[in-house]
């Protein structure tokens, strides 16, 4: 899947692997690279370790569908989404100029909906909203973008039931610009005192937690303190 065919569902030819109640989940993840060095490693470590915990545990490796995507200069996938335990989780290099975030929000809310009308029309139920998860450590770049644009199809998605989504600020963004898109039910967290490492171990958790269709149990684990 790339940026030019979101327009089209590129899942349309897809079977399903199972027919669990699936549970998506998108990370999409600013390459910009001031992210380069210490927190794209945790990121690639993080999501690798995810995958493991989600593997291991049989009830998250059936239902938990991971994607993956970018967003620098250019926005895009770079990991459709399939269950987490079918591996396969890239490497992210983190070298673009840009940090274009409501081009990689509107992206990952548009990819969330492709697969969310392809569970429907392969008669596979969904646990609870999707979640996307979207990280930057940066000052938007270009200035000027649609910040409010991003926030309106952000809240449309929640109260529609759609999907919920956590920014997810580094030390060096501008956590305001976050504030401004972030429905007010999940606000963004500030990993000052939180670690990639550690924020990737609860969103493992979240995964595996009990009954998936608990939208308020996942942002409980996700948002503690």
């Amino acid at each position: 899947m790339n940026e030019n065919s979101i327009k089209e569902n590129p899942f349309k030819a897809e079977s399903p692997a199972n027919y669990e109640p699936k549970k998506p989940v998108l990370v999409m993840c600013d390459v910009s690279a001031s992210m380069s060095g210490t927190s794209i490693n945790q990121v690639n470590q993080g999501l690798a370790k995810m995958q493991k915990e989600c593997e291991d545990n049989p009830k998250a490796a059936a239902s938990v569908e991971l994607a993956i995507g970018s967003f620098g200069t250019k926005t895009k996938s770079v990991r459709d989404f399939a269950l987490i335990a079918e591996g396969n989780i890239p490497s992210l290099q983190a070298t673009e100029d840009q940090t274009r975030i409501v081009e990689g929000t509107k992206f990952a809310i548009a990819t969330v909906r492709q697969r969310m009308a392809w569970y429907r029309e392969t008669n596979q139920l969904i646990a609870g909203r999707a979640l996307m998860v979207i990280l930057t450590d940066g000052q938007p770049n270009p200035v000027a973008q649609d910040f409010i644009g991003a926030a309106e199809l952000i809240r449309e998605g929640y109260e529609q039931g759609e999907f919920l989504t956590l920014f997810v600020g580094i030390p060096g963004c501008d956590l305001s610009i976050l504030q401004k898109m972030a429905h007010p039910t999940l606000p963004p967290i500030y990993l000052d005192k939180l670690t990639l490492d550690q924020f990737f171990a609860r969103l493992s958790q979240s995964m595996a937690a009990g009954d998936q269709r608990d939208d308020s149990n996942l942002v409980q684990i996700l948002t503690a303190q």
